[in-house]
């Protein structure tokens, strides 16, 4: 017997990140032209310089998956009243 969404996702055995998705045009060119000038930069920099900005790349991805975590809850909780809401109009 096939388990419902739900069970998977109690279970654990939905992983978001697994899913394979096609990344837009536009994000495709926004990471483009973002690695293009990354390296243009790094290699005016000084190797203590090229470490402190390897650094700072580093921070900079903590505090963005933090960001991106703390959103996507907002956003599911946000779907879930909804559905709520929608569900509860049929009763």
């Amino acid at each position: 017997m096939k388990k419902s969404v739900l069970e998977d996702l109690f279970y654990g055995n939905i992983e978001p990140m697994d899913i394979k998705s096609e990344l837009s045009d536009e994000v495709l060119l926004k990471g483009s032209l973002l690695f293009e000038n990354e390296n243009s930069f790094s290699q005016d920099l000084s190797k203590e310089k090229e470490e402190e900005f390897e650094e700072l790349t580093k921070k900079w991805l903590d505090y963005n998956l933090a960001n991106c975590s703390h959103y996507f809850i907002v956003g599911f909780k946000l779907g879930a009243k909804m559905m709520k809401d929608i569900l509860e109009e049929d009763k």
